[in-house]
């Protein structure tokens, strides 16, 4: 007798979360049973699918011939019964999301959702990291910057003017800058962009861009912020988040005239020929949510853009 598509899904879940404990997190079910469940599918097939004993633990070579089958299988399955239950709109079901480091607004933005939609499961990573969507299930994912893969759909959730800010303390240790050359004899603090590529270049007014150097390189914008407040350089930052530093003189803008960008963020999710329910609203619900909490906390003379 084949082994049953349950298996198959929780084998493929096991492979993805890279263990037996994470992978009956997910799933809600006890380590101890999903072990037993597992042991059962390597008698039934007569073969041994994982290298328990490895750290990371690691496929066999017919673990991997069942796995390079079995998460497809196990994904069209998926959208069967998407394509079945989508009919009614009601948002219910699993829903995974990837989130960055250090995005508080988001944080409440996930207590929303799960509020109005109780009949959503929601799982919640926070990953430096860029996930590989569809290879590891993530329905969503918020990305901070340009996103510029044609495999997935981006959405954008919030946007606002950056400029080129640091502590005073630094710029009487290491001068003003004056001109776009004079970057050259500073510390320039930068992060990664939507692909989750490093490009130290900042944008100019002009539309150019200007290489920097840069001794400190993070992904995580609150240790950006801390960065810059500790004095270690100067750094390309989001209005939006160093509005109340420029107001209390704790930033200052270096080159106002001269380094003008945009941040952005996007909630990015697989191209696919179905979208669930529930991830169509969460994204709606999070395009919603951000624009009014940032008409609540900024001026109305600032700008929002979000499509």
């Amino acid at each position: 007798m084949s082994p049953s598509a349950d298996r198959l899904a929780e084998f493929v879940t096991i492979i993805r979360e890279g263990s037996i404990s994470r992978a009956a997190r997910v799933l809600d079910i006890p380590r101890a049973t999903l072990s037993r469940r597992i042991n059962s599918l390597e008698r039934e097939l007569g073969v041994r699918l994982l290298q328990r004993k490895s750290r990371p633990m690691r496929l066999t070579p017919a673990g991997e011939a069942l796995f390079e089958r079995a998460h497809r299988i196990v994904e069209d399955t998926r959208s069967a019964w998407e394509a079945v239950r989508m009919h009614d709109g009601v948002p219910r079901g699993l829903l995974r999301v990837s989130l960055p480091p250090s995005v508080p607004a988001i944080h409440g933005y996930i207590l929303e959702f799960a509020a109005a939609c109780p009949e959503v499961r929601l799982v919640v990573s926070v990953d430096a990291r860029h996930v590989d969507l569809q290879a590891e299930g993530v329905d969503v994912a918020i990305r901070v910057g340009e996103v510029r893969r044609e495999s997935v759909i981006a959405r954008r959730i919030w946007s606002c003017p950056a400029w080129a800010v640091a502590a005073p303390a630094y710029l009487e240790r290491r001068g003003r800058p004056q001109s776009l050359d004079d970057l050259a004899d500073h510390a320039c603090i930068t992060t990664f962009d939507g692909e989750g590529v490093h490009r130290p270049r900042w944008p100019t007014a002009d539309g150019g861009a200007v290489d920097v150097t840069s001794p400190l390189v993070c992904g995580d914008i609150a240790l950006l912020e801390r960065a810059v407040r500790a004095g270690l350089g100067v750094a390309m930052f989001p209005e939006d988040l160093m509005w109340d530093a420029l107001h209390a003189g704790a930033l200052v803008r270096v080159l106002p005239e001269a380094l003008r960008g945009e941040a952005r963020a996007y909630a990015v999710y697989a191209d696919r020929e179905y979208v669930l329910p529930q991830l169509r609203a969460f994204i709606d619900g999070l395009v919603e949510y951000m624009q009014r909490l940032l008409t609540e906390r900024v001026p109305a003379r600032r700008r929002f853009d979000a499509e």
